[in-house]
């Protein structure tokens, strides 16, 4: 297989730690993919659009993320604090 995940990262820095132990890809729509891997990123963008009523400009790049046994994702903020005080 052409494995693609990489250990995951949080914050800016894009730093490794233990809160956060996945793998995970990022998926790109760029010149380096084959035409139907373009039309399929191009598709699932539509779908979140859609999903989200947001813009495709307003979205972050699509990622896959795996868990093996014993892998976690604790709650964490890598983000701007003001964040915090949204309502979800």
């Amino acid at each position: 297989t052409n494995e693609k995940m990489i250990r995951s990262t949080m914050g800016y820095l894009q730093t490794k730690c233990s809160n956060r132990t996945s793998d995970t890809v990022w998926l790109h729509d760029n010149d380096e993919n084959r035409n139907d891997v373009k039309r399929a990123m191009r598709y699932l963008t539509h779908q979140v659009s859609c999903l989200s009523g947001l813009p495709p400009s307003h979205h972050e790049n699509l990622q896959v993320a795996r868990y093996r046994t014993g892998q976690k994702f604790d709650l964490h903020t890598d983000h701007n604090n003001a964040f915090n005080e949204l309502d979800c």
